[in-house]
């Protein structure tokens, strides 16, 4: 591999590393409950034109 190829390599590997946190890190502080009580929300809160 030409170091430019693997630098890249490393770089992509870092930015899968960083997304999976940020998705862990999501997933702890939404529960399913707490996605449905948001959508509800804005259900509720949604104008609907007559």
């Amino acid at each position: 591999m030409s170091m430019e190829t693997e630098r890249l390599a490393r770089e992509a590997e870092q930015h899968r590393t960083h997304l999976d946190s940020t998705i862990d890190q999501l997933k702890s502080r939404l529960s399913v409950g707490q996605i449905v009580d948001e959508m509800w929300s804005y259900v509720r809160e949604a104008k609907v034109p007559k």
